[in-house]
């Protein structure tokens, strides 16, 4: 028994060495790991690409003389403790990514493209010669390459380790005549019912300021409906379809939160009652804001992220909807009373963890929700819990399209399977956060 107290502290320092050396080896072995860096193929987990580099390591001659030495220390019980604690840090470690963008047409370098992580504020931007590096990426995430002359392209990172990953980019058509240009008038309707759809109806969207609008073009599309009318038949031309189409990126400031948001619209329509679009943004946060304007700032991003899209799925992704001031109530019917009645539902007993990158809501399709978020007086959430009575809650409304919807655990919605009507689905991109937001800490 002496022998093994002994051993011990002698065991954990060679562990600590170990894991030490590993990491070092890691980011030395460039030419070893060349074969894992490129994107998983498809059907292998992240447990299969841990396992192709730990062998790929074990190739390496400093491996094998490592372990000829630490076997003489280490019991095999010991070994599996080290490979326990370095599987989340394959996991979890950020990782460098390095390209070149050119022309489709000519194979040419494109210099100056902005190259970033979709709904974050890292980016950076081609050098002459069209090549980029970008550090500190999380993945799994989203890389966007974009630029004025060329339509922008998304590439979804999911590999652990430094990758190379190449853009070939096509011009951008600039044919509008399909669009309809109306008059300074229409043009100036159109612009403010974009506004409001895609900036957001509320004091966030208000706020937010589209900087280079005149690259938007708008197309309607009218058709005949017909209609009864005190029992005669009438036919009316109606609004069926409203488009919006960017020749350029947008550019959108919101001061209010200290972002300029730069906007890769890839599509924006509205059809009849229902809106739908998807973009890919950038954050680019102010830099020279006064010490008390930052903390307006910092305030102000913290009462748009509360009730927001992003703060419900965190919640929800964490068990958590009750702590954050969430009630969440079924929309039923009662067939003795005959009338419409909202039961108060556990969303947590239907939310499976896929990985620690994803959720999936199941067994909810063509659901209806009430949503009630119960707050203080300063908008944080409240843990009172009296539905429909006068404690101060702002009420939104959640519809499930699908039997099985993606939530990712920093609060992004993958598709578009889950709907948000009311206060939640009122905020938009003028009161959107990176998707890597955090509450400042309480002092």
């Amino acid at each position: 028994m002496k022998s093994e107290k002994s051993i011990a502290p002698l065991e954990l320092h060679i562990i600590r060495y170990y894991i030490s050396t590993i990491l070092s080896l890691l980011r030395s072995s460039k030419k070893n790991l060349q074969t894992y860096r490129k994107e998983p193929q498809s059907g292998d987990s992240m447990v299969d690409v841990n396992t192709k580099i730990v062998r790929e390591l074990q190739r390496s001659e400093t491996i094998n003389e490592i372990m000829t030495l630490f076997q003489m220390r280490i019991n095999k019980f010991t070994l599996i403790i080290i490979g326990i604690c370095l599987l989340p840090i394959f996991s979890h470690a950020q990782i460098t990514l390095t390209g070149k963008v050119t022309d489709t047409e000519k194979d040419e370098p494109i210099p100056y493209a902005t190259v970033y992580i979709d709904g974050t504020s890292l980016g950076t931007i081609t050098d002459e010669s069209g090549a980029f590096t970008l550090n500190d990426v999380q993945p799994p995430a989203k890389l966007v390459v974009s630029h004025l002359s060329y339509m922008p392209q998304a590439k979804e990172i999911y590999t652990r380790v430094d990758a190379q990953v190449d853009f070939s980019l096509a011009k951008r058509s600039q044919e509008m005549s399909e669009l309809d240009v109306d008059g300074q008038d229409a043009r100036l309707g159109n612009l403010e019912a974009f506004k409001r759809l895609f900036l957001g109806n509320d004091y966030w969207g208000e706020k937010a300021v589209i900087l280079n609008d005149s690259v938007l073009f708008f197309k309607k599309t009218f058709d005949e409906v017909t209609y009864q009318r005190f029992g005669i038949s009438e036919k009316k031309m109606m609004l069926t379809q409203f488009e919006i189409v960017a020749r350029e990126p947008l550019l959108i400031d919101v001061p209010a939160l200290g972002y300029t948001v730069y906007v890769d619209l890839i599509t924006a329509c509205q059809d009849t009652n229902r809106w739908h679009s998807l973009s890919y943004n950038y954050y680019i946060p102010y830099d020279d804001l006064k010490r008390r304007k930052q903390k307006k700032v910092e305030a102000n991003r913290q009462k748009a992220y509360y009730n927001s899209i992003q703060h419900f799925c965190r919640a929800l992704c964490t068990g958590a909807l009750d702590e954050n001031g969430y009630g969440v109530y079924r929309k039923l019917y009662d067939t003795l009373e005959c009338k419409i009645i909202f039961k108060e539902k556990d969303l947590h007993r239907h939310l499976v963890k896929v990985s620690d990158d994803q959720f999936m809501l199941t067994n909810l399709d063509s659901s209806y929700f009430r949503v009630n978020y119960y707050y203080n007086s300063r908008g944080e959430p409240d843990s009172v819990r009296t539905p429909f009575t006068g404690v101060p809650h702002a009420q939104s409304v959640l519809l499930i399209n699908s039997d099985s919807c993606m939530i990712s655990p920093n609060g992004m919605l993958p598709d578009s399977k889950m709907s948000f009507g009311g206060t939640l689905g009122n905020k938009r991109v003028g009161a959107m956060l990176p998707k890597y937001y955090e509450l400042p800490e309480k002092k």
